[in-house]
């Protein structure tokens, strides 16, 4: 593995991680190097517990507001998102929708008002939540 290897990074994939997946539909190809130094630094069980908790994140904003048109959204920002901003993000959105008196039933207005949340969570870290092809900046 990568992470455990004393070249790394090394010339065999020093391009592939500078360009940090700029147009790639596989968005885990822009967290490959952070990904891998954070296994280096704290371990592969560490990580796998924090991927673990991703899924989990995943899987509560499918079952609890997903609007039938955001499943590629969240998958895009449960992976490129740190963890703590999910969670903080799950718990703004929480709070709005309580503010507003949102019905807990109206997914659609749910979702919105999480991707604005998810979405300003994004910028401060300079990303964007969507794919992006080639040729596109």
């Amino acid at each position: 593995m990568c992470a455990q290897c004393d070249e790394f990074p090394c010339s065999k994939f020093a391009s592939w991680l500078e360009t940090g997946g700029d147009y790639d539909s596989f968005l885990t190809h822009k967290n490959a190097k952070p990904n891998l130094e954070f296994i280096q630094t704290y371990g592969l069980e560490k990580f796998l517990e924090h991927q673990r908790r991703r899924i989990d994140m995943l899987e509560k904003l499918l079952k609890h507001f997903n609007d039938g048109r955001s499943k590629s959204f969240y998958c895009i920002a449960t992976t490129l998102l740190p963890l703590t901003d999910l969670e903080t993000s799950l718990e703004k959105t929480e709070e709005r929708l309580k503010a507003k008196k949102i019905d807990v039933n109206d997914t659609r207005i749910k979702a919105r008002i999480l991707k604005e949340v998810l979405n300003e969570s994004a910028a401060r870290h300079g990303l964007e939540l969507r794919l992006r092809k080639k040729g596109e900046r």
